[in-house]
């Protein structure tokens, strides 16, 4: 239905030179560079689609052959990209937003920056995991110190020469260490958290900015 043109390769290159290069350059100081395709439609709004539950209905900036769990393409289940791509290319919709191969080269290449932009959201969300797990991990230790100084008793000799029990127990705080944090605002939040502890009763461990 939506044929597409068969413009020269000569022309085809000429428009890689003077359109697509000069933005992959970008790339390396900018990963929010895009191809930019003035004929991209919604396959939702194109197909008159009622499925509300499809994650690309309603959406007007990522195209549907870009996402995961369009279930409703040419009446048929789509998964992840890799499964989905090559029946994405013989689609009415994906045509007419690729009326040339320059087109269809430009989406290819976005969605390769698409699929690492989202990487990146994955990893520094992992990352944030990983930040909040290690402050628990510490809050752990901490308070298996507290513990074992809570039920272990100290004997000492008094002056008059006899021995005494003495129980102790113990306040920790704790604190995040953040890039580019100094070690004194490292410590005063530290110290911060101590207080805090002590003043919640002592015998505890408290986590700045969180307990």
């Amino acid at each position: 239905m939506f044929g597409k043109q068969a413009p020269s390769g000569e022309t085809i290159c000429n428009r890689i030179r003077k359109e697509m290069i000069p933005l992959l350059y970008q790339i390396g100081c900018n990963d929010e560079v895009i191809i930019h395709n003035p004929h991209i439609v919604a396959c939702w709004e194109r197909k008159g689609c009622l499925k509300t539950d499809c994650s690309s209905y309603g959406d007007m900036e990522v195209p549907c052959w870009y996402r995961t769990g369009t279930y409703y393409c040419c009446e048929t289940a789509k998964g992840i990209f890799v499964e989905k791509c090559g029946g994405c290319r013989h689609c009415d919709v994906f045509k007419e937003s690729c009326p040339t191969l320059f087109e269809e080269l430009g989406e290819a290449l976005n969605h390769l920056l698409f699929s690492l932009r989202e990487e990146k959201k994955t990893s520094r969300k992992h990352l944030q995991k990983i930040e909040g797990t290690e402050m628990t991990m510490a809050w752990i230790l901490a308070e298996r110190v507290r513990k074992t100084c809570e039920n272990e008793p100290i004997e000492v000799e008094t002056k008059g020469g006899f021995e005494k029990t003495i129980f102790q127990t113990m306040s920790i705080g704790l604190a995040p260490y953040r890039k580019g944090m100094s070690a004194a605002a490292l410590l005063e939040q530290a110290d911060a958290a101590v207080y805090r502890a002590k003043a919640e009763g002592k015998n505890k461990v408290n986590r700045f900015g969180i307990d």
